[in-house]
């Protein structure tokens, strides 16, 4: 066995492992950590997960609240994107989200706090005060209208 593993050979891989244990042990030692009080300062006073609304959603991981769905959710994961049409450029987008079966449709837009219930008749999908209508087209292209019938978001990107 000599022949294949000698033994001066051996002393030094055993070194370098001893050396690379030590460089691990030294790094994760030195390796600042965060302790809740400094956690607790860097977010206002409140520790990192701690903002959850009424309903128990907690906004800073991206949930709000859903009336259609009766729970918490991820817009970006539970609803259709709507696209800015009077200014292409913006970044936000609104969001619809479906209840399914009968239950009405939910619109939320990037300046409310809520979302909007939206509720199918004459023909498309209105809230109750008439503020804004939602229509789905053959090609299942989504659009918003103000009360004026002006277009403000859609499933379609607008061109640049």
């Amino acid at each position: 066995m000599s022949k294949i593993f000698p033994l001066e050979n051996s002393r030094s891989a055993i070194n370098a492992v001893l050396f690379g244990l030590v460089v691990c042990f030294a790094a994760v030692s030195l390796t600042p950590t965060v302790s809740l009080a400094a956690a607790e300062s860097q977010s206002g006073g409140k520790p990192v997960g701690s903002d959850r609304d009424k309903h128990g959603c907690i906004g800073s991981a991206g949930y709000t609240w859903s009336e259609v769905r009766q729970d918490c959710v991820r817009l970006f994961e539970a609803g259709a994107p709507l696209y800015n049409l009077q200014d292409p450029s913006a970044t936000s987008v609104a969001y619809v989200v479906d209840g399914g079966g009968t239950m009405p449709l939910e619109l939320f837009l990037p300046d409310e706090e809520t979302g909007i219930l939206l509720y199918y008749r004459d023909g498309g999908w209105l809230d109750d005060d008439d503020r804004y209508g939602l229509t789905i087209d053959k090609n299942d292209v989504i659009e918003v209208r103000d009360a004026e019938g002006t277009p403000l978001f859609s499933s379609r990107k607008p061109k640049s």
